[in-house]
């Protein structure tokens, strides 16, 4: 059975998920969508059995997680718990080959950095709360999959995602934004590309995704549009 062209998409209901969803489709692919907020797979992956639906899939790309980055430690662990659940599914599956993690700009402090190397320790951006929950779950979230994919030989991007608004501006209403967040946005298009390369990735490697390529970031560790 030929499995290069079935993905499965967890989160698949919410903004980057419903961008990346509409395009692996109209591209031919075979996509599987898992989401609370899904029609036709309406799954809290928290309480279901998502064993099922990883059956004959090559790919997995993770996006479900409460997505706010002001969120608690309750909903932090929850994301982190999510993940969990998807790796133990990935395991039972016997056909994933590649796992495609969405995590976040906010696994560093960008905005009370200068720059961003292959040397900039992993470390919570607290902007958004005084603890930086968001961001130690994504960093927690990356450690995992990245052990669950060196002990089983499967390949597996963490995509450190940068700021994607519904429709496609920074700001999205027009409002002062800080000019590191600006530094930091990732555009619909540049997202489509970065997802069209993922899934034919082979390897482990962190990247960060974002759209401005004016050096504030490494391009050792931008992935390639």
């Amino acid at each position: 059975m030929k499995l290069d062209n079935k993905i499965l998409i967890t989160g698949s209901s919410g903004i980057i998920g419903g961008i990346i969803t509409e395009y692996l489709k109209k591209d031919g692919y075979i996509v599987t969508e898992l989401d609370i907020k899904n029609q036709d797979n309406n799954v809290d992956i928290l309480l279901y059995d998502i064993f099922p639906y990883f059956y004959n899939v090559n790919t997995v790309i993770h996006l479900a997680a409460n997505p706010n980055p002001f969120i608690g430690k309750i909903e932090a662990d929850k994301n982190i718990e999510i993940t969990k659940r998807v790796i133990d599914a990935c395991q039972g599956s016997r056909t994933v080959r590649r796992i495609i993690n969405a995590s976040s700009i906010n696994v560093y402090p960008y905005r009370t950095i200068d720059r961003i190397t292959k040397e900039t320790p992993l470390t919570s951006n607290i902007h958004f709360n005084p603890k930086g929950y968001y961001g130690k779950a994504k960093i927690e979230c990356e450690r995992l999959f990245e052990e669950f994919c060196r002990n089983n030989n499967l390949y597996l991007l963490n995509l450190r995602l940068g700021w994607v608004t519904k429709n496609d501006l920074h700001p999205p209403n027009n409002e002062p934004a800080h000019t590191r967040d600006i530094e930091v946005a990732l555009k619909h298009e540049d997202l489509k590309k970065i997802i069209s390369r993922a899934i034919n990735y082979k390897g482990i490697g962190n990247y960060v995704c974002v759209s401005k390529r004016n050096g504030f970031i490494d391009d050792s560790i931008l992935f390639p549009l």
